[in-house]
């Protein structure tokens, strides 16, 4: 995070933890609130196995300092059922609906919608095998009725 009037560094997520433990971790994806108070981050920790598939955790961030409000494991993003997956996971698109209350993410493999508070599942979203790609993208309607991506 870096504050724009003056270029300098705020805060990093930190991957050390996973490090020392001799695991990847791998920043995919961020979001703002709405009011500009959270950061949505998702971020692929550990390697994909046929047993545990792929840990991508959730977190939302106070925007100012980095520190974690809640996090929460995003079930169902199992990468080893990508045919020729490479290891690395390109992008994860994450959305806050308008009034904040939501967080949309999008990846390889399967789509969700959390309450923010609780990091409660609301809905899984139907992902198409033949759109899944490298660059994705989720945009809300100004009225949270609607989900682009």
């Amino acid at each position: 995070m870096w504050e724009v009037r003056t270029g300098r560094a705020i805060f990093h997520v930190d991957a050390e933890p996973n490090v020392q433990r001799g695991r990847r971790n791998n920043l995919c994806g961020l979001a703002f609130s709405p009011n500009g108070k959270w950061l949505a981050t998702a971020m692929l920790t550990g390697e994909p196995d046929a047993v545990s598939a792929t840990i991508m955790q959730i977190a939302i961030r106070d925007a100012h300092t980095g520190r974690v409000k809640k996090q929460w494991n995003w079930q169902g993003v199992n990468l080893i059922q990508i045919d020729n997956y490479d290891g690395n996971l390109r992008q994860v698109a994450l959305a806050f609906s308008p009034d904040g209350n939501l967080l949309a993410g999008i990846g390889p493999v399967s789509g969700a919608l959390w309450n923010v508070t609780s990091g409660r599942l609301v809905r899984s979203l139907e992902i198409e095998p033949q759109i899944i790609g490298e660059s994705r993208t989720l945009r809300f309607t100004p009225d949270g009725k609607l989900l682009a991506g």
